[in-house]
């Protein structure tokens, strides 16, 4: 049986204050001794009525959190398919974006073919290193107006 105690109070030591809050939780499934003895006084067969629903409230947590670990699995590997992907499609661009500019070379533009396959490359790389940063919590800086 859950019990939870909440406190607050205020302290003064000279000029300052002193704020303190704190919560107290007791998450364990059954009451303490004492509290068992009592109710047995009142319902003998409240003891084998609290172990079973003790016993139902244990398997009860044990599947949320069976369920928690299943969902968290398929979240990561939804994850893994997207990035999987991603990976797929950024290599299909730079090899389009290559074969373009080979083939804007091949015809005899030597400097728009050069100046399309290096922006192109820049701009994938510029892509990965952006998702790298925002997997690793790292602000991308924005450019300045």
């Amino acid at each position: 049986m859950a019990k939870r105690q909440h406190r607050q109070a205020a302290r003064q030591r000279g000029n300052e204050i002193e704020m303190v809050n704190e919560h107290l939780s007791d998450d364990n499934l059954l009451p303490d001794a004492s509290e068992l003895a009592k109710l047995k006084e009142v319902d003998p067969q409240i003891i084998t009525w609290i172990l079973d629903k003790t016993a139902k409230e244990q398997q009860h947590r044990h599947d949320i959190d069976h369920e928690r670990i299943k969902l968290i699995g398929k979240v990561e590997r939804g994850n893994q398919w997207i990035n999987k992907g991603g990976l797929l499609i950024s290599m299909i661009l730079m090899l389009a974006v290559l074969a373009a500019s080979t083939y804007i070379i091949s015809v005899g533009n030597s400097i728009s073919g050069g100046i399309i396959g290096g922006l192109g490359t820049l701009a994938i790389i510029a892509a990965f290193l952006s998702k790298v940063k925002s997997n690793n919590g790292e602000k991308t800086p924005q450019p300045k107006k």
